[in-house]
C-alpha cells in the first residue's frame, strides 16, 4: 500500500488514464432476520436518504435493483415514489437488475426465470420508461450456467455478481448455447458488494488493470443487507479524492456506464468461463423443506393453469392476465436469496406459506373456471359419462385420471355398472376402467394420446364386449412383477434390491429408495453449510405391508429415526413403492413426520434417499433451468430441478421428484437430499408432516434416451380432468391441440396469452445439447408471428405457412413465439 500511496501522490499525465466508477449502492434483504414489513420501513428510509444526498451533492448516483423494492414505496410513500422517479430520469438513480427481486437461480423453474425479468422490466417501463441492461445478483447464492442467455432475453447485457465466482474479476461468461455476457466478480478484486471506501481502491484499480487490460473499474460502496447505503463520510471522502488533484479519476458513475466503457476497451487478457457458479452455500439446496416444495407447486400451477386459460379463451373465456402477473410477481418475491434457500428466521415463512397458498388456490380456481368454460361447448356421445382430459404440456402424453363414476342425478340413461365399465376414446378405442372404491364408485382410468395443449373427450360406458383385461401384477414376495417389470424387494433393509426391464432384459440396482441418516457436524451458517459427514446409516426399518389388485401392487416400508438429543422426538418416515401393470416405473410416496431439532451439542441429522445402481463409466447429470448439465461423481452435492441421473453408456437410472433440489452422485449411487435439521437462523425449520414423491426410471443408454425433460414435467404438471355435463350442446371438436411441436427434443415450457393483449405466446428450449428443425403446429390460424425475447419485444420475423411455423433451434436455444390470432366476433 505504501507503494501504491508513493505512487499516485504526485500528479502524472498517466494516473488521468485511470478511472474508479463509484456506484452508490444498499444491499436490501427482503426478509432474512427480519419480516418484509421491516424490510418496507428501511428500504423506504434507504430510498429517502439516497434521494437527498442526490439533492445535496452535486452528481451523487444510487443504482438498485428489484421491482418488488420499488412497487413497496409506490405503495406505501407514494411521495417518495415521485421523487425517485424525477432522479430516474435524470440519470442519478440507475435501475439495474431486470428481475422482480435479487432472487435463487439454481432452484426456480425454467418459467419463473423468465416471469421474472418479464414482471421486473415491464414495472420498471411502465413506471421509469426504461430497462435495466445490467444483471444485478450481488448475495446470490451460486448462478445456473443457462443465465448468459436468460439475462439476454431478459433484456440485460452484463452481469454483476459477489458469489460463486472463478477468482477473474472480468470474463465473459457462456452458457450452454454459446451465449455471452460479459460479468464483473467483485470479490476477485479484493472488494464486496458493501464496502467502505478506502485507499485499498486504488489498489484494486491497479490490480484490475494488470488482470484485465482495463484501466476503468467500478466501486460499488454503501452500507447493505438491512438497507442502508452510501454515508455521507463516504460521499465526502469520494468528493475530497476528486478535488485531490493526485488521485486516478474518480467520478460518481453507474453500472451501465462502467460496463459501456468496458466495451471500448481490449478485452483480450479476459478468460471465458463455460461453467455455471456453484456449488455456493450447499445447504441451501435443502433446508426449509416446506417451502422449496410450495414453491414447486405454485410454479407449476400457475404454469398449467395459463395454458387452460389460453386455450379457454380461444372460445370466449376472458384470460384473468392481471391475476396471473400478480400470481407470479409473488411467486418471484419469495425467490430471493434468503427465502427460498431456506437462510431466514421462522417468522417471515408465515407470510411465505400464506402467500404460495393464495397463489395455488387461485391457479385451482382459474384452472376449474377455465375447464368449465370449455367443456360446456361440447356435445357429450349420448349414454355414460363424459370426461374432458385438458393437457396442460406442450406434447401429446398419457395419462391416469382418477374419477367418481357418478352420473348426474337428472340424467335418466342407462346406469353405470362401475365393476364392468370402459372407456372410449373419440376414436372409438376402449379400454378398461379400474374400480377402487366399490362404495364411492371412485375408479381411474388411461387417458390415451392428451394433445398437447389441448384436451380429449372420453365416454365412461358400460361393456358390451368381452371383459378387458388389465396389465397383469403379480406378487410372489419379495417379487412384485409386471408385464414390463420384475421388481425385487428387500423386507430387512426396506429398499428395492433390483429392477429388471423385461423388454431388453438389464437388471438395473444394488439398493434402489434407500433412506439414509447422515450425521452432520456442528458447523455455522448451518442453514446454509452442509456438515461435514463423518458418519451415514440406513434409517432403520421396523415394518412393511404389501398390497395389490389385479393392475397394481403397493410395497410400504416404516422406518424409524429416535430422538437424537432432548429437544428432538422420533421421526417416522413411511416409503410407499406403487408398481402399476403397465408403467416401466416405479413411483414413491415418502411420508415423513420429522421431528429432529438440531443443536450445538452434537452431529444432527439429515435424511438422504440413495439409488445405487454400479455400473463401471458412469456420469451424473441433474436438470437446470433450460437445460441439463454433468456433475462431478464425487459426493458434492449440487443444485438441480425435477430430475437427476446417473447413467453409464448403455444404460441408467433417473430419478425424477416433485419437490426437491439438493444431489449428489457417486460412481455406483444418486442421492436426493429429502430434509434437514440445520439450527440457525432458524432453530425449526422443518417440524411436522411432509409428504414428496419421487419416481424410479430405468433407460438404456444415455438420459438422452429417457424423455426425462418431458417426464419430469408431467411428474409434476398432471392431466386435468372435468366432467361434461350430460345435456351439454355445443359444436366444440372432440379432441383439439392449440400448439404442438414436432422435435422431441423441442420442449415447451409455457403457453400463455401476449402481455399487451395481441395475440398468443409460446415458449420452448432445444432440452438435449444437439440441433433441432422443428415444426411448430397451430390449432388456430394465425395472422402473423414474431419472434420475441422474454421481454416479449420482437428480435425477428416468424416463418408463417399456413397452421404451421418452421424453426430452427441451436443446442440449448431458448425461443419465444408471439402468435397474432384472428378476432373473435
Amino acid at each position: 500500500m505504501h507503494e501504491v500511496n508513493d505512487a499516485i501522490s504526485h500528479t502524472h499525465p498517466v494516473m488521468e488514464e485511470y478511472t474508479g466508477h463509484l456506484v452508490g449502492h444498499a444491499h436490501i434483504d427482503l426478509q432474512w432476520l427480519w419480516e418484509w414489513q421491516e424490510g418496507i420501513v428501511f428500504t423506504a428510509d434507504t430510498f429517502r436518504q439516497a434521494a437527498k444526498f442526490m439533492d445535496e451533492f452535486k452528481g451523487f448516483t444510487f443504482s438498485q435493483s428489484s421491482s418488488c423494492l420499488y412497487q413497496a414505496i409506490e405503495e406505501h410513500y407514494p411521495d417518495l415514489f415521485a421523487h425517485m422517479k424525477k432522479k430516474v430520469a435524470n440519470g442519478q438513480w440507475e435501475l439495474v437488475g431486470g428481475r422482480v427481486c435479487e432472487g435463487d437461480t439454481n432452484m426456480i423453474s425454467h418459467e419463473s426465470h423468465a416471469r421474472h425479468f418479464l414482471y421486473g422490466q415491464s414495472y420498471f417501463r411502465e413506471r421509469f420508461k426504461k430497462t435495466a441492461v445490467v444483471g444485478w445478483e450481488p448475495d446470490t447464492f451460486g448462478h445456473t450456467i443457462q443465465m448468459p442467455q436468460i439475462l439476454k432475453m431478459g433484456g440485460c447485457d452484463y452481469y454483476y455478481f459477489c458469489r460463486g465466482g472463478k477468482d477473474a474479476p472480468l470474463f465473459w461468461w457462456q452458457g450452454l448455447d454459446g451465449t455471452k455476457v460479459l460479468a464483473f466478480d467483485e470479490p476477485a478484486t479484493g472488494s464486496w458488494y458493501n464496502s467502505d471506501l478506502s485507499e485499498k481502491n486504488f489498489q484494486e484499480l491497479l490490480d484490475f488493470e494488470k488482470d484485465t487490460g482495463s484501466k476503468d473499474t467500478i466501486w460499488v460502496y454503501g452500507i447493505g443487507n438491512h438497507g442502508g447505503g452510501p454515508t455521507r463520510e463516504q460521499i465526502e471522502q469520494a468528493l475530497a479524492w476528486m478535488k485531490s488533484g493526485n488521485k486516478p479519476n474518480v467520478k460518481f458513475s453507474t453500472a451501465t456506464q462502467f460496463f459501456k466503457k468496458l466495451e471500448t476497451k481490449d478485452l483480450s487478457k479476459i478468460p471465458t468461463v463455460k461453467d455455471d457458479l456453484n456449488p455456493v452455500f450447499d445447504g441451501c439446496y435443502t433446508s426449509h423443506s416446506e417451502i422449496k416444495q410450495l414453491n414447486r407447486q405454485a410454479e407449476a400451477l400457475t404454469t398449467s393453469a395459463e395454458a387452460v386459460a389460453a386455450v379457454a379463451s380461444l372460445g370466449g373465456f376472458k384470460y384473468p392476465g392481471s391475476a396471473f402477473r400478480t400470481n407470479w410477481e409473488q411467486i418471484a418475491f419469495e425467490h430471493h436469496h434468503d427465502t427460498l434457500p431456506g437462510s431466514g428466521t421462522h417468522p417471515p415463512y408465515e407470510r411465505t406459506k400464506t402467500t404460495l397458498g393464495r397463489v395455488i388456490a387461485e391457479d385451482k380456481e382459474i384452472i376449474t373456471r377455465a375447464l368449465e368454460s370449455m367443456v360446456v361447448k361440447l356435445t357429450p356421445k349420448q349414454g355414460g359419462l363424459s370426461l374432458m382430459v385438458f393437457n396442460p404440456t406442450g406434447w401429446k402424453r398419457n395419462g391416469w385420471i382418477e374419477t367418481y363414476l357418478v352420473k348426474s342425478g337428472w340424467d335418466s340413461g342407462e346406469d353405470l355398472d362401475p365393476a364392468n365399465a370402459v372407456v372410449e376414446a373419440p376414436d372409438g378405442r376402449e379400454s378398461r376402467v379400474i374400480l377402487l372404491d366399490k362404495r364411492s364408485k371412485f375408479a381411474r382410468f388411461w387417458a390415451a394420446d392428451v394433445p398437447a395443449f389441448g384436451y380429449r373427450a372420453f365416454r365412461i360406458k358400460n361393456a358390451e364386449g368381452p371383459r378387458i383385461m388389465a396389465a397383469d401384477v403379480s406378487v410372489e414376495w419379495p417379487v412384485v412383477e409386471t408385464d414390463k417389470l420384475t421388481v425385487k424387494f428387500n423386507q430387512d433393509r426396506g429398499t428395492i434390491d433390483s429392477i429388471k426391464v423385461k423388454e431388453t432384459g438389464r437388471t438395473f440396482g444394488g439398493g434402489l429408495g434407500k433412506v439414509e441418516v447422515h450425521w452432520e457436524n456442528v458447523q455455522n451458517m448451518s442453514a446454509w453449510v452442509l456438515g461435514k459427514v463423518d458418519k451415514f446409516e440406513p434409517m432403520r426399518l421396523v415394518g412393511h405391508a404389501v398390497a395389490s389388485s389385479a393392475d397394481h401392487a403397493n410395497v410400504t416400508f416404516r422406518y424409524v429415526l429416535p430422538a437424537h438429543n432432548a429437544e428432538s422426538r422420533p421421526t417416522v418416515v413411511v416409503q410407499t413403492f406403487r408398481i402399476l401393470g403397465d408403467s416401466d416405473e416405479v413411483t414413491c410416496q415418502v411420508d415423513c413426520d420429522w421431528q429432529a431439532v438440531g443443536t450445538r451439542a452434537r452431529p444432527n441429522p439429515m435424511l438422504r434417499v440413495a439409488f445405487a445402481n454400479p455400473m463401471p463409466g458412469t456420469t451424473a447429470t441433474f436438470q437446470v433451468p433450460f437445460g441439463a448439465y454433468a456433475r462431478p461423481t464425487n459426493g458434492r452435492e449440487f443444485p438441480g430441478l425435477q430430475w437427476a441421473d446417473l447413467s453409464a453408456p448403455e444404460a441408467g437410472i433417473a430419478v425424477l421428484n416433485d419437490s426437491k433440489h439438493g444431489f449428489s452422485a457417486e460412481s455406483d449411487a444418486l442421492r436426493i437430499s429429502l430434509i434437514r435439521a440445520s439450527f440457525e437462523p432458524d432453530p425449526v425449520p422443518n417440524p411436522g408432516k411432509h409428504t414428496w414423491h419421487y419416481s424410479i426410471v430405468p433407460h438404456e443408454r444415455g438420459w438422452q434416451n429417457a424423455r426425462l425433460t418431458q417426464r419430469a414435467a408431467e411428474f409434476n404438471q398432471p392431466l386435468l380432468p372435468i366432467t361434461v355435463p350430460f345435456d351439454a350442446h355445443g359444436d366444440a371438436p372432440h379432441e383439439f391441440s392449440a400448439m404442438s411441436v414436432s422435435a422431441d427434443n423441442v420442449v415447451p415450457t409455457c403457453l400463455k396469452l401476449a402481455e399487451d393483449g395481441s395475440g398468443m405466446v409460446m415458449r420452448a428450449y432445444e432440452s438435449l445439447g444437439v440441433p433441432a428443425n422443428a415444426r411448430i403446429r397451430l390449432g388456430v390460424p394465425p395472422t402473423g408471428g414474431n419472434w420475441v425475447n422474454f421481454l416479449e419485444d420482437r428480435l425477428a420475423s416468424a416463418a408463417v405457412s399456413a397452421n404451421a411455423v418452421e424453426a430452427v433451434f441451436r443446442p440449448w436455444e431458448i425461443k419465444t413465439l408471439k402468435l397474432a390470432l384472428p378476432r373473435r366476433r
